[in-house]
C-alpha cells in the first residue's frame, strides 16, 4: 500500500481549502499575496492540477474585483473633491440609523448619505443631493474607525443629505431585502407592541428573534457588550442554528416525509435569513445547512471543513472586502473552533457518565441520563472555551477590548437562548390569538429577563470587560474634543472628569476615549449648567456605575478641595457679579497637584476668575487654557505669573493669540480638532497627541 503526502491527503480530502487561501490572499493583498503563492504552490507540489487552477482563477478574480473597486472609488473622490453639494440618481442598497447606502450607478460606485429626514427603503430607485462630509477618524485604537468602516461598507465617500425623491423601485437584491426587512418591522410589533419601546426585554426579543436592534437602548446593549456575548444580540449562525432545530423537530413532530422536511427546512430558514437582514454569518450558517441538506437529499457524502471553505470561498468571490471585516472573521473562526471542540468532546473518555468499558446494551435508565448529562456538560464548556480562544485574538485586533468572562456567560445562557428563542417564536406564530398570544409573550418576555439577569451578573463580574491596554499612571491627563470648539478633560487616574459634552457626544466619543486610553474616572465636574456640557453624564454612569457627580453650582460657596488617589484638586469659582449672560464667565478654574507638580486648567474661564486666585495659586508646571469671547484670560502678566513652561490651547482658543510664542518664552501645544492629547505633570515628558497637525 502505498503511503500518501499528509497534504495531499488534506488536499484530497477538502480541495476548496486551497483556493480560499489564494482568495483570501489576492482580496487582502500586500503580504497577504504569500498565501496566493503558497495555495498554487501547495497545489503542485501534491500534483492536484484543477486545485491549482481553480487557485489562480480564484486569486485573479478577487484581485481584478477589488483593484477596480479601488480605482472607480479614487476617480469618484477626484471627481466630487471641491464641489459643495453633488446629485446622486441610484439605488438604496441598505438602510442605517439615519441614513442610506447608496448604489450611484456609476461603474458600481457606492457611498453613504446622512440624514434625519429620510424615508427611503432597500431598493427604492432615489435621486438625491447631498453635501460631501468629512469622515470621522478613530481618535484612538477601538473607537469607532469612520473609514474602515465605509471601506467595509464598500463605500467611496460619506455625504450630508439636503433634498431627494423616489423614482420608482429596482428588481434586484437590494429590493428582495427591502422587502424582508419591511416585514421585519411588521413582526417587530408583535414582540414590542406600541408603548413597550423601552422594556429591555421586548428589545432583547426583537433583537434575538428579528435581528432587529433599532429600538435597543445603549444601556442593554452594553449589559452584552460587558457580558461578551453581544453575538447573541442580534440573528448569527447560532441563531439560524437553534431556529434550523426547532423547525426540524416540529416537522418531525407533525411527522412531515424526511425528505418533503429538508426541502421545506431550507426554504423557510432561507425566508428568515432574509427577513432578519441577511448578515455574514446568518448567510454563512445558510450555506453551511443548504449544501448539507442538499448532500443528504442527494445521498452524497459531505465534508464539514470543505462545505466551510465553500461557505467563506462564495462569500469572498461576491464582495472580497468581507474577508477583512471583523463580522466574517468571527463568524468562521469560531465555526471552526466549535467543530474542534465537538470533535474532542466526541473523541475523549466519559468523565460523569458510566464506564465506557460497559456495553450499551447493558446500560440502564440512569446510565443513559448520567451519559447525556456527560455529552451535554462537556460539550458545552468545551465548545464556549473554543470558541472563546479563538474570538479573543479576533476581538482584540478589531475592537481592542478584552472579555475575560465571555466563555462563562455563553456556558451559562446557551440553555436560554434556546428558550427565549422558542417561546419568541411562538409568541410570533401566535400573535393573532387573543389568549393564546398574550400568555406566550408573557412567557417569552419571562426567558427574556431571566437571560437579562444572567448577562447583567456575568458583565458585572470584576474585569469582565477591559481595554487592551494598561492603566496609565496616576499622573497622566488627556484632554479629548467633543466638536464644535467643545472638550473635556481628565485629570489623574482614577481622575476627575470636566465636562461630559451632549448625549451623543458623551457616548460615542468620550466614553470610548476613557475607556481605550486606559482611564478610570472617579468623578464629573460640569463647569457650566449646559445640556451640551452634562448631557453624557448618564453616558458614562452606565460604564462606571460609582462613578461621583458635580457641578459647578454646588462648588460656588468658595474654594472646594477634593482629594483623589490621583492628587488633590482645588475649584476655584469665578468671584460674584459676574454676568451670567455668557455660560462661560461662571466656569470655575481647577488646580491639580499631583507628587510635587501641578496643573492649572483655566478652561474658558473669564479673566476676573484668573485674577482672583491667590499668588501661590498661580503657579504650575502646566497651564491648559481655552478661550472666552467677552473676558478672555489672556493677560501675558497673568500668565507669565504661573510660571509654566508649557501651555495647552484648547480648541476653543483657536480665536485667541495665544498662539504667538513671542509673548514670553514658553512652550504652546494647540490641541487638534480631531484627536485626543495626552500629557502627564512628572518633568522630563513629553506630550503625546494622536493628532499628526498639532502644532507647537
Amino acid at each position: 500500500m502505498v503511503r500518501q503526502h499528509p497534504l495531499r491527503r488534506w488536499v484530497v480530502g477538502v480541495p476548496l481549502f486551497l483556493p480560499l487561501m489564494a482568495a483570501v490572499g489576492a482580496a487582502v493583498g500586500s503580504y497577504a499575496w504569500v498565501l496566493a503563492v503558497a495555495a498554487v504552490v501547495a497545489a503542485h507540489f501534491v500534483r492536484q492540477y484543477r486545485v491549482m487552477v481553480c487557485c489562480v482563477l480564484c486569486a485573479l478574480l478577487c484581485a481584478v474585483h477589488v483593484g477596480m473597486q479601488q480605482q472607480r472609488a479614487e476617480a469618484a473622490r477626484d471627481l466630487w473633491e471641491g464641489r459643495s453639494a453633488v446629485r446622486f440618481e441610484g439605488t438604496v442598497q441598505d438602510v442605517l440609523h439615519h441614513g442610506v447606502i447608496l448604489n450611484t450607478g456609476v461603474d458600481g460606485v457606492r457611498v453613504v448619505v446622512r440624514g434625519k429626514d429620510m424615508d427611503f427603503e432597500a431598493g427604492d430607485r432615489v435621486c438625491l443631493v447631498a453635501a460631501p462630509q468629512e469622515t470621522r477618524r478613530a481618535m484612538l485604537p477601538g473607537m469607532f474607525d469612520g473609514e474602515a468602516w465605509l471601506r467595509s461598507r464598500g463605500a467611496a465617500a460619506e455625504f450630508e443629505y439636503i433634498r431627494g425623491e423616489r423614482l420608482g423601485r429596482s428588481f434586484s437584491f437590494a429590493t428582495l431585502r427591502g422587502f424582508g426587512l419591511r416585514c421585519r418591522k411588521l413582526l417587530s410589533t408583535c414582540l414590542m407592541p406600541p408603548g413597550c419601546e423601552s422594556d429591555a426585554r421586548c428589545q432583547v426579543l426583537c433583537a434575538l428573534v428579528l435581528g432587529d436592534k433599532a429600538s435597543a437602548e445603549d444601556g442593554t446593549m452594553m449589559d452584552f457588550r460587558r457580558g461578551g456575548c453581544m453575538h447573541a444580540f442580534a440573528v448569527s449562525g447560532l441563531h439560524v442554528g437553534i431556529l434550523s432545530g426547532l423547525l426540524w423537530a416540529c416537522l418531525r413532530l407533525l411527522r412531515v416525509h424526511p425528505r418533503a422536511s429538508k426541502v421545506l427546512l431550507l426554504v423557510l430558514v432561507g425566508v428568515y435569513v432574509v427577513v432578519t437582514g441577511a448578515s455574514v454569518s446568518a448567510v454563512r450558517a445558510y450555506l453551511m445547512l443548504a449544501v448539507v441538506l442538499l448532500g443528504h437529499l442527494l445521498r452524497r457524502r459531505v465534508s464539514p471543513a470543505n462545505t466551510w471553505c465553500f461557505a467563506a470561498l462564495l462569500i469572498i468571490l461576491v464582495d472580497p472586502r468581507q474577508c477583512t471585516a471583523p463580522a466574517f472573521q468571527l463568524s468562521f473562526a469560531v465555526y471552526a473552533a466549535i467543530c474542534m471542540g465537538v470533535s474532542y468532546c466526541m473523541r475523549d473518555s466519559s468523565l460523569l457518565g458510566p464506564d465506557p468499558f460497559i456495553p450499551i446494551r447493558l446500560y440502564t435508565k440512569i446510565d443513559y441520563a448520567r451519559r447525556r448529562a456527560d455529552a451535554a456538560l462537556r460539550g458545552t464548556v468545551l465548545v464556549s472555551l473554543c470558541a472563546w480562544l479563538v474570538s479573543l485574538p479576533i476581538t482584540v485586533a478589531h475592537f481592542h477590548v478584552i472579555n475575560t468572562w465571555g466563555f462563562v456567560t455563553n456556558i451559562l445562557i446557551a440553555p436560554l437562548l434556546v428558550v427565549t428563542m422558542a417561546a419568541g417564536m411562538l409568541a410570533l406564530a401566535t400573535s393573532w390569538l387573543p389568549w393564546v398570544g398574550a400568555g406566550c409573550w408573557w412567557a417569552a418576555k419571562l426567558a427574556s429577563s431571566w437571560l437579562l439577569a444572567v448577562v447583567g451578573w456575568c458583565g458585572g463580574l470584576p474585569g469582565s470587560f477591559v481595554p487592551d491596554v494598561a492603566p496609565v499612571p496616576a499622573g497622566e491627563a488627556m484632554l479629548v474634543p467633543l466638536g464644535y470648539g467643545n472638550s473635556s478633560a481628565v485629570l489623574g487616574n482614577p481622575g476627575l472628569v470636566l465636562d461630559a459634552g451632549n448625549e451623543i457626544s458623551g457616548r460615542l466619543t468620550l466614553r470610548p476615549a476613557l475607556f481605550h486610553a486606559g482611564f478610570t474616572p472617579s468623578g464629573v465636574l460640569t463647569t457650566r449648567a449646559l445640556v451640551s456640557r452634562s448631557g453624557g453624564v448618564p453616558a458614562l454612569q452606565e460604564q462606571w456605575p460609582e462613578l461621583k457627580v458635580m457641578t459647578e453650582r454646588e462648588l460656588r460657596k468658595g474654594i472646594t478641595r477634593l482629594a483623589g488617589p490621583a492628587g488633590v484638586y482645588t475649584v476655584y469659582p469665578a468671584p460674584e457679579g459676574l454676568p451670567a449672560r455668557v455660560a462661560g464667565n461662571l466656569v470655575p478654574i481647577i488646580r491639580w497637584e499631583h507628587a510635587g507638580q501641578a496643573c492649572l486648567f483655566i478652561g474658558d474661564a473669564a479673566l476676573p476668575t484668573l485674577r482672583s486666585l491667590p499668588q501661590e495659586a498661580l503657579r504650575a508646571d502646566v497651564v491648559v487654557l481655552g478661550y472666552n469671547p467677552k473676558m478672555p484670560a489672556d493677560d501675558p502678566e497673568l500668565l507669565r505669573a504661573t510660571g509654566a513652561r508649557r501651555f495647552i490651547l484648547l480648541p476653543s482658543a483657536a480665536a485667541s493669540g495665544l498662539t504667538a510664542q513671542e509673548l514670553f518664552p514658553a512652550e504652546f501645544i494647540r490641541m487638534g480638532e480631531n484627536s485626543v492629547l495626552r500629557f502627564s505633570l512628572p518633568p522630563g515628558r513629553d506630550e503625546r497627541s494622536t493628532d499628526r497637525n498639532a502644532t507647537q
